[in-house]
């Protein structure tokens, strides 16, 4: 994975950039740029301010991003990571609840109801990001967080054993609409389900 060079704003580990805002980077990735217009793109989020939960949410790109599409939406960032949680910058974070839980904790405690959830999880193996195990089966715990009609987006980092089909079934099986997204040169692919048909304005190809 190659990525323009960092500036200030942003945290570095190995080949994994963190950014804290769009402007961190000279080019932010295009599968992150998708993900920060997903507010807008997606039309069954009707909500004027609509609640929008981050799974993995770093130093906060995708929801500096999701927040200029949707200046008035409900943004829960969700980070276990307390380096990464601390150094989210202040102006972002007057804009989002932060929950420095991991997904799975946060996904079984909270009693709230999102239009959006977005899952970028993922741990370094190797110098890799990949998705850890125990968050490939749990479309059932985000199904129950979704208001009626809400979307939730996973980003279906491969890993060792771990192939996009196999996540694909796990949304299939909570959710009937599933499209798939992929990008030229990246290893990201984008699952939207939700249980209404998805009304996206674009199809799954290659980017």
């Amino acid at each position: 994975m190659s990525v323009a060079a960092p500036s200030a704003g942003a945290i570095q580990r190995g080949d994994l950039l963190f950014t804290a805002a769009p402007g961190a980077l000279d080019e932010l990735p295009q599968p992150f740029v998708v993900a920060g217009r997903l507010p807008r793109l997606l039309r069954q989020l009707q909500a004027r301010d609509p609640d929008v939960a981050i799974l993995g949410f770093g130093l906060g790109a995708v929801g500096a991003l999701m927040l200029e599409q949707r200046p008035g939406m409900r943004l829960v960032g969700v980070e276990p990571d307390q380096a990464l949680a601390s150094a989210i910058p202040e102006p972002l974070r007057r804009r989002v609840e932060i929950e420095s839980i991991d997904a799975l904790t946060f996904l079984r405690r909270t009693r709230r109801r999102f239009d959006l959830v977005f899952d970028d999880c993922f741990v370094l193996a190797g110098g890799d990001a990949v998705r850890p195990a125990e968050l490939t089966r749990h479309a059932g715990l985000v199904a129950r967080r979704l208001r009626a009609g809400g979307v939730y987006v996973r980003n279906l980092l491969p890993g060792p054993g771990l192939s996009v089909a196999d996540q694909s079934r796990d949304l299939s099986s909570r959710f009937p609409h599933v499209a798939l997204r992929t990008f030229r040169e990246w290893e990201n692919v984008f699952a939207v389900a939700s249980a209404r048909p998805i009304r996206s304005g674009w199809r799954s190809r290659l980017y």
